[in-house]
């Protein structure tokens, strides 16, 4: 029995033995293939820890394609100068000033992580990551593979590279130490929320120059856009043991510009959002969470227009369909079915915001035409089927609705059947309203089309105003010749009373 026992610990030990010394090897050969010493002496030191020499292996696996996209403020000379852009009065429309009057200029540079990046510092951050995953009782839920993708990587975008965690753990641990309210995920995520907010306030003139300041530089210059806001909520939850993550809009469905949200993750891991969740302001196309290890390859991630990094969470915030849209390959070349996509409409263009799955090419059964497949896009959407040629986008299939419930509805204009448009449900009294200074657009063969009735007042309504004789079932902008901005900054459809913005 003695023997028995003492040879099962035996090749217990073997196989643990070996599974570590095949980490280990496995670890070097990642680290050697960097091209830079310094991951192989980061290996080195955790040779011996294999559960911190695991997480240095996700690392490395995945930092290939991680980089800093900065600048350097530098002199005539083109030495570096110690001048700091975020300071009072640094805006997107002032920086230059302020740089010609120090007699500055701006460099723009890339820093591969795999190159710039030391061991020292990889060391302090990862022993930071795990001293806030093990120590603090909020996070000890966490798994290993949460830990490893939402806590421990020590960058959250594109940004610079800096002792984030040391600053923000320095900030938030007596505050934490002191609070009142029980030690959850929910409460201290809120402590640390509510700080930031206090000293990082959103502003839309902001300095862009950057995705985010570093966090020494954020609580100086006080302001900063929704990514960078994001950004900095998830680093202030990583550096206290919270998971969290960016959520990344690239294009609103029924707005201009995107949005970044940030989410944390409760003691279950179950994603919480933080500013709007599911209460959003407009309709996303598509959302896709910030993670550390590769969601895609190179090649593919450039055809879907994303990082390689971004993960598809649509379904967390919206209701999304799978479709198959017909599409007209005569309107495209070959070499333009990379940028086959949906358009949504912004402000005053269309914009690409969603790339095809697949093309098939083969005429479709039901539409006897070629079709393009999409697969979790935004509902209550209005879509273009459009390719991108020299920076715009070009119809290649007739603009469609995907309402709340998944249906599709075609736009097709016809110009034979009139309606009176009605436009009392779509004005505000938040908006001044002068009617001599609006025309009426409308979609038709391709192309706006500008309606040359004028904007009446109701003749039973002095304060109601219409538009007589307009072509029906397509959809429509009322544009501002004085400003070139749309009412609203929305197209709408309509059935000449009801109108329905997108």
């Amino acid at each position: 029995m003695f023997f028995f026992r003492y040879c099962v610990v035996t090749a217990a030990c073997a196989v643990f033995l070996t599974a570590c010394d095949g980490r280990l090897r496995s670890a070097r050969q990642t680290a050697d293939a960097t091209g830079n010493p310094e991951m192989y002496r980061l290996v080195e030191h955790y040779k011996d820890d294999p559960e911190k020499l695991t997480a240095v292996a996700f690392l490395l696996e995945n930092v290939a394609g991680h980089e800093a996209r900065t600048f350097e403020l530098v002199d005539s000379a083109g030495n570096a100068s110690g001048f700091s852009l975020y300071r009072a009065g640094a805006t997107s429309g002032r920086y230059q000033d302020m740089l010609d009057s120090a007699g500055l200029r701006l460099r723009r540079r890339t820093l591969p992580d795999a190159a710039v990046l030391t061991a020292d510092y990889l060391i302090r951050d990862i022993d930071l990551a795990f001293d806030s995953w093990k120590n603090n009782p909020w996070s000890r839920l966490y798994s290993e593979e949460m830990f490893r993708e939402y806590i421990l990587p020590y960058r959250v975008a594109d940004e610079r590279i800096s002792d984030w965690r040391s600053f923000l753990a320095d900030r938030y641990r007596p505050m934490i130490d002191t609070m009142s309210a029980p030690r959850t995920v929910e409460n201290v995520a809120a402590l640390v929320i509510s700080d930031i907010q206090k000293w990082y306030r959103y502003d839309s003139g902001v300095l862009t120059l950057e995705t985010m300041p570093t966090p020494e530089e954020a609580y100086v210059y006080g302001k900063g856009e929704c990514y960078s806001m994001a950004n900095m909520f998830v680093l202030g939850l990583r550096a206290v043991g919270i998971a969290a993550a960016t959520d990344v809009i690239p294009v609103w469905g029924t707005s201009r510009g995107g949005h970044a949200e940030a989410a944390y993750f409760d003691e279950y891991g179950n994603p919480v959002t933080l500013t709007t969740g599911s209460n959003l302001g407009a309709k996303p196309v598509r959302v896709y969470r910030v993670r550390y290890s590769r969601q895609h390859a190179d090649r593919e991630a450039a055809a879907r227009g994303v990082s390689p990094f971004w993960e598809d969470v649509t379904a967390l915030y919206t209701n999304t369909s799978d479709i198959r849209i017909p599409v007209d390959t005569a309107a495209f070349g070959p070499e333009e079915r990379s940028s086959l996509g949906l358009a949504v409409y912004g402000s005053r263009s269309w914009r690409a915001g969603v790339m095809a799955d697949s093309v098939s090419l083969w005429p479709d059964g039901e539409s006897g035409r070629p079709v393009a497949h999409f697969s979790r896009i935004g509902r209550s959407i209005l879509y273009m089927p459009a390719v991108v040629r020299g920076g715009y986008t070009y119809p290649v299939g007739e603009p469609f609705t995907l309402d709340y419930k998944g249906n599709i509805a075609y736009i097709r204009p016809d110009t034979s059947h009139r309606i009176t448009l009605h436009l009392t449900t779509l004005l505000t009294d938040t908006v001044v309203f002068r009617p001599d200074d609006y025309r009426l657009l409308y979609w038709a063969d391709g192309d706006w089309k500008e309606h040359p009735g004028r904007v009446e007042t109701n003749p039973k309504n002095r304060a109601a105003y219409l538009i007589r004789d307009v072509p029906g079932r397509t959809f429509y902008r009322l544009h501002d010749r004085t400003t070139g901005r749309d009412y609203r900054n929305r197209p709408f459809t309509t059935d000449g009373w009801w109108i329905q913005r997108y």
